[in-house]
C-alpha cells in the first residue's frame, strides 16, 4: 500500500489463514518431487550406466536429448501441481487504515486519524533539537494509535495476523491489552500473530511508536 520512513503507522492489514496443515503437507510433497527431478536432471551424466536403464526403464533406448526433454516436462508438471494446489489456502485481507484514535504520551487529547499518518508533525519544531536541520528540527515523542474492531466466533477459529508496512520506530503492538509483538526497525514490514489474543465481540488493537530518542534517521 504505502512506503515511508517517518514516524507513522504506514498501513495495517488483517489476514486470515485457514487449512494451513494441508497446505504445508502439500508444500513438502511438492518440494520433494521438485528436488528429486532436479537431482535426476543434473546428475544424469554420472548415472549413465546399465544400472540406470535397469532402474529407469521409461528411458530405455532414448537419446540424451529426449531424456532431458522428458525430465523438463516432468519439472513443468511439478510446478503446475504446486500452482494448482495453492488455492487450498483461503486468505482474506481487510484494510484497517481508517478511524484510528491517536494521542501522544504526555497528552490526553485524542484525535481520529487515517493511515498513513505522520505523527511527528504533531510535535512541533525546536531549533535546539539534536537532529538539527537534518531532521527538519522536528521533536520526537512516544505516539499511541488505537483501533477497535469486531470478531465473531468463526474468526476465532482461524489463524489471524496483522501486517504493518512500516512503523517508525520501536513499535510495540498490543491486542486487547496484551503484548503481541513489534519491531524496533522502522523501515521494514512486520507481522503480528493474533491467535489466542482475540475475543468474540469487540477487540482493541493498539500500536505504540517510540520516536523519542534523538537524533535518529528521521529526515525531511
Amino acid at each position: 500500500m504505502y512506503y515511508s520512513v517517518i514516524s507513522l503507522i504506514c498501513g495495517c492489514k488483517g489476514k486470515v489463514f485457514t487449512d494451513s496443515n494441508h497446505t504445508f503437507s502439500g508444500l513438502f510433497f511438492q518440494i520433494f518431487v521438485f528436488s528429486f527431478l532436479v537431482n535426476l536432471k543434473y546428475n544424469i551424466s554420472s548415472i549413465w550406466t546399465n544400472t540406470f536403464w535397469e532402474k529407469w526403464p521409461i528411458f530405455a533406448g532414448k537419446s540424451i536429448y529426449s531424456i532431458m526433454k522428458k525430465i523438463n516436462s516432468l519439472l513443468g508438471a511439478a510446478v503446475l501441481l504446486a500452482a494448482c494446489q495453492a488455492p487450498s489456502v483461503q486468505l482474506t485481507d481487510e484494510e484497517l487504515n481508517s478511524d484510528w484514535a491517536f494521542w501522544m504520551e504526555h497528552d490526553t487529547a485524542r484525535v481520529v486519524v487515517n493511515l498513513p499518518h505522520d505523527a511527528q508533525q504533531c510535535t512541533g519544531r525546536d531549533a535546539n533539537v539534536p537532529g538539527g536541520n537534518a531532521t527538519g528540527y522536528m521533536v520526537g515523542a512516544v505516539y499511541h494509535y488505537q483501533k477497535t474492531f469486531q470478531a465473531d466466533a468463526a474468526l476465532l477459529q482461524k489463524h489471524v495476523t496483522f501486517q504493518f508496512e512500516g512503523v517508525y520506530r520501536n513499535a510495540t503492538v498490543l491486542i486487547n491489552g496484551q503484548k503481541a509483538g513489534g519491531a524496533a526497525y522502522g523501515y521494514i514490514p512486520f507481522e503480528v500473530v493474533a491467535d489466542g489474543l482475540l475475543q468474540e465481540g469487540e477487540n482493541t488493537l493498539e500500536v505504540i511508536a517510540d520516536n523519542s530518542k534523538l537524533p535518529n534517521s528521521r529526515w525531511y
